[in-house]
């Protein structure tokens, strides 16, 4: 058990978050082994999110995504999507057999395209193109069925990138999730944990793939080519990526349970001195230095702070 939690504590599988808009303040759930929370005050408290739905017992959350005031989030069996920022909630029909829900991810142009992915334990990905009415699987080409991870491209609307990785590697689409093709990395065994997308300096997004015994693949041309940068020790286990104002992009990712920083793409890593024992990250407005972070911790908690130094805080 990772981090010394015990055995009551709840697992957090996932966290989303989004800044404040023009008629509600900041928003944040939370995806644990005991349900979904939410805080509306960032983070300063978190309260459960699935009441509308009167349960008899609690409901776990095995993911959750957020585009504006629509929420995924993964429970057994398939989605619940809230249209209204989590105060209601409807089930979104998915095929037979029930689905594990492992991660979900929408397009950066979710309010215009209604497109949304659902990753899973044996079913391959599933998508949405309306919002979360209807789902489909779209699995041609998509070897492995088992995907832990998803990361759509910032570019979507215009390059219909999405990437979808697991325990056989990497594969990618170039068209919005219909059809997939197996992506070589550098390492033919490498198992992909976590993704993520950036800005690229031309027009190909940079693309981020986070293994178990490899560190971190990059590549600025759709996968043709792969760098992989000296990183710190351990699994990677999240990794977050966003452009600096000085064109840089800044990474924050999880080696094993510690967070370290990168300021130029991962060429150099520093220790972030945040927390340890983390399991789930998530930067609703960034990774400038002063940009809120949420951290979720291995005993279940989940914390607010910034990517300054410990003595700048």
């Amino acid at each position: 058990m990772r981090g010394g939690a015990d055995a009551a504590s709840p697992v957090i599988y996932g966290l989303a978050a989004a800044p404040a808009g023009e008629r509600r303040p900041a928003l944040a759930f939370a995806a644990r082994s005991d349900g979904l929370l939410r805080s509306d005050a960032g983070a300063a408290g978190w309260r459960p999110a699935l009441d509308a739905l009167a349960l008899t017992a609690p409901l776990p959350a095995t993911g959750v995504a957020l585009s504006g005031d629509t929420v995924f989030v993964g429970v057994p069996g398939g989605v619940l999507v809230s249209r209204d920022a989590g105060s209601t909630w409807e089930p979104a029909p998915f095929p037979d057999p029930p689905p594990f829900i492992t991660a979900l991810a929408c397009s950066p142009a979710f309010a215009g395209d209604g497109t949304a992915f659902a990753a899973t334990a044996e079913d391959g990905v599933a998508l949405t193109y309306d919002g979360g009415r209807h789902w489909r699987a779209w699995n041609i080409g998509l070897f492995d069925a088992a995907v832990l991870c998803l990361a759509v491209s910032p570019q979507f609307a215009q390059d219909r990138l999405v990437l979808a990785g697991g325990e056989s590697g990497l594969f990618v689409s170039a068209n919005g999730g219909r059809r997939w093709e197996e992506c070589a990395l550098p390492h033919a065994d490498a198992a992909v944990l976590c993704l993520a997308c950036a800005p690229g300096a031309g027009a190909a997004p940079l693309l981020i793939v986070g293994t178990a015994d490899h560190g971190l693949a990059l590549s600025h041309d759709r996968g043709g080519r792969w760098t992989t940068p000296a990183t710190p020790p351990g699994a990677v286990n999240a990794v977050l990526a966003a452009a600096a104002p000085d064109g840089a992009c800044r990474l924050l990712a999880l080696f094993d349970d510690v967070p370290y920083v990168s300021a130029d793409a991962g060429s150099t890593w520093q220790r972030s001195g945040m927390h340890d024992d983390v399991v789930a990250l998530a930067a609703p407005a960034g990774l400038a230095a002063d940009a809120p972070l949420l951290l979720g911790l291995a005993d279940g908690r989940i914390v607010r702070t910034t990517m300054l130094p410990a003595d700048h805080r």
